[in-house]
């Protein structure tokens, strides 16, 4: 399994990414990281389906969103 890198993080989740061992994450990664990707594409499509547009408007999308 691939151990996490140290430092290196996702610029969109910040989470931790995993390092490469050898250059070639092993298949069970591999087999992870497919399966989170499915599960990210289907929630977007999911949010994109209820209208949610991620930016704040007028029309409602994520208007009580703040930073």
């Amino acid at each position: 399994m691939a151990e996490l890198s140290n430092g290196a993080s996702c610029p969109l989740c910040g989470l931790p990414l995993p390092s490469l061992v050898e250059g070639v994450p092993d298949a069970p990664t591999i087999a992870e990281l497919a399966r989170e990707i499915t599960y990210l594409r289907a929630t977007v499509a999911r949010l994109r389906g209820s209208g949610f547009t991620g930016t704040p408007d007028s029309t409602g999308g994520d208007s009580d969103h703040a930073h």
